[in-house]
Parts: C-alpha cells; structure tokens; sequence
C-alpha cells in the first residue's frame, strides 16, 4: 500500500507552522496559539482566526493526514504524554494571587476615606482558567461541591515514577539489572561447562 502524502504548505509562518503542530496535538487553538508564542493577550481570537486561515487550514489537513496514515502511536507520544502530566501544575488550570478591590461595607456603600479617596483592600483571589485555555489532558476530574469548584490534576508522581522506570533512573531498577546479567552470565557459564 503506497502512503500519499500531501505536499508540505510553503505559505505559513514559523509560528503559523508552529500553531498548526500544537493543534493536532489536542485540537485547542487556544492552547496551540500559547505555545506557538502568539501573543497570550487574545489567544482564543487568535486561534480562531488562524484555524480560518485558508493556508493553516491546509497545513492542518496535510498533519492530520500524516497522523492518520502513521495510525498507530509511538513510545515518543507516550514519553510526552506522562512528561506533560509529570511537569504540570495548578497554574496550568488556575490563577491565584493577591488583588486590590474597593472596600464595600455590609449595606453595599463603598467606604471613602478622610481625603475623599476610595478605600480599597487585599484580598487572596483564586479563579480557574476558562476550559480553551486548559489541556485538558492534565485534569483527572473536575467536580462542583458545596465550598465551590473542584479540579483534581493526574497523578504527577505517578508519572514521575513511569519516567523514572522508561529512564532507568531508579537505583533499585539498576542494580536489579545488574544482578539480572550476572545471574545470566553465570548461567551461560553453566552451559559451556555441560557441554564440556
């Protein structure tokens, strides 16, 4: 079976280029607009507006067919997937922080200082990233309860460990490994001497 290929658009930037390889990872324009480095100030609009773009439409169908015809994933697409979920964090999904408001008393009045001047306070903010935005492969489950929103991540360390056994880093895998091939060693050794 002959593999048909179509021919690589010349008509794109790098960062179009760019966009269109993030987005036929997880099909989020947004997301695929971050990380091609398009500005993170309309992001959704940019994405948009690319996926209508004539010649990112036909880069995207050209990857799309690439990655139909190779059918089949491979050990690098699950390396990337657990070290995706392994260097995550929540401020992939949520921004928090410390902001400034106009102080409101419990009749509603904003509150005016001896200048004239609106008071304002500190408060702690944490709100979730709208969902174009988030990979939602990164999110084990997202729940409403009675204290509000809820989002559990995957497991990071589960994936650190996956990686750490695919890189043969953990100590006890290694020193495993070396007992297994002395243990072979001698069992060849065992074998040259039957057939002595």
């Amino acid at each position: 079976m002959q593999v048909v290929v179509p021919v690589q658009n010349d008509g794109l930037t790098e960062k179009q280029r760019l966009f269109c390889l993030y987005y036929i990872k997880n099909f989020n324009a947004t997301q695929a607009a971050i990380k091609a480095g398009f500005t993170d100030k309309y992001p959704s609009e940019i994405g948009y507006q690319l996926l209508h773009k004539p010649t990112v439409k036909a880069e995207i169908e050209r990857l799309k067919e690439l990655k139909r015809q190779s059918v089949m994933i491979n050990e690098d697409d699950i390396v990337e997937r657990y070290m995706r979920i392994a260097f995550s964090d929540i401020t992939d999904v949520a921004e928090f922080g410390t902001e400034e408001i106009p102080d409101i008393d419990n009749a509603g009045n904003m509150q005016i200082d001896h200048n004239g001047n609106l008071k304002m306070i500190k408060r702690n903010y944490l709100s979730f990233k709208n969902h174009a935005e988030v990979d939602g492969g990164l999110i084990c489950e997202v729940s409403m309860g009675r204290n509000g929103m809820k989002v559990k991540m995957e497991d990071r360390q589960k994936a650190l460990a996956w990686l750490a056994d695919y890189f043969n880093m953990d100590p006890m895998n290694k020193h495993k490994q070396q007992y297994d091939n002395a243990m072979l060693a001698i069992r060849k050794k065992e074998l040259e001497l039957k057939d002595w």
